[in-house]
């Protein structure tokens, strides 16, 4: 029997739920007010599970339609998802996600979500910032914050570079990238070995994971409003509430992500 139409078809379904993952993930960022950008966690799951050419292809596309159908200001930051898409896939070949659930799988979380994080915070600054000198604002929620960090640094622009790089680095692009890490390597992992007691496992170290970032923003933001005056121009109750519904519907990801497991299960055992 010719399993290559079957073949082709899962390996469709599973780009799609890959692709409607980012998709999704940049609305509900941006509908909850943070400053995550939630654009990458497909690509982090093809990325550590298929490699770095289906990573690129699945940021790729993610960016043209989230940038064509959401907000336009993504299409000009597609070589940074692009990029961290290739990282993961780099990652993957040579330094797999660990199999089982102890502290090396912890550790493997925050040093690869880190690395991808710091670096695409290199690459998306310096074009953020040309955009913001240029009146070109991309119309994300970190325009507003740089714009006011350059007006209270006027007259010392190295260290306006050095707070919208902490800014964004602490708030943006490290939990973004840890988070999309996480959600990437526990599907590696369920995927490898499912098994009910396996999963479960995962949905509680998944929770943790969540309550920490969710800690952990707050955390980031109140340092940097105390220790480099940056203080976001919203209201008080957004920039606290928004975050934490967003916080809210993290935690009951693992029930939509059990939609697309059997898909990517299907496509890995071809």
């Amino acid at each position: 029997m010719d399993h290559q139409p079957i073949v082709a078809l899962l390996s469709i379904a599973t780009a799609i739920s890959l692709i409607v993952f980012n998709f999704f993930g940049a609305w509900v960022a941006r509908y909850f007010s943070t400053m995550f950008f939630l654009d990458t966690v497909g690509t982090a799951i093809a990325g550590l599970k298929f490699g770095m050419w289906p990573a690129v292809v699945i940021a790729v596309i993610s960016q043209f339609l989230i940038g064509k159908l959401l907000f336009y200001q993504y299409l000009k930051f597609f070589y940074v998802t692009a990029v961290s898409g290739l990282i993961w896939g780099v990652i993957k070949e040579r330094y797999s996600a660990p199999s089982g659930t102890d502290i090396t799988l912890i550790f493997y979380i925050f040093a690869v979500g880190g690395i991808v994080g710091l670096i695409s915070t290199i690459l998306s600054v310096p074009l953020r910032i040309f955009l913001l000198k240029k009146s070109q604002n991309t119309d994300h929620l970190f325009d507003s914050l740089d714009q006011k960090i350059f007006e209270d640094n006027r007259d010392n622009e190295i260290l306006a570079w050095t707070k919208i790089f902490c800014s964004e680095l602490l708030l943006g692009h490290l939990p973004d990238r840890i988070l999309s890490t996480i959600v990437g390597v526990l599907v590696v992992v369920v995927t490898t070995l499912p098994s009910d007691e396996k999963l479960s496992i995962l949905t509680t170290m998944y929770h943790d994971h969540i309550e920490f970032l969710s800690a952990y923003y707050y955390v980031a933001l109140a340092f940097l409003v105390k220790a480099f005056s940056v203080k976001p121009d919203l209201d008080p109750i957004i920039i606290l509430a928004g975050p934490l519904g967003f916080f809210s519907l993290l935690l009951a990801f693992p029930t939509l992500l059990r939609l697309a497991i059997p898909l990517i299960e299907l496509m890995a055992s071809q």
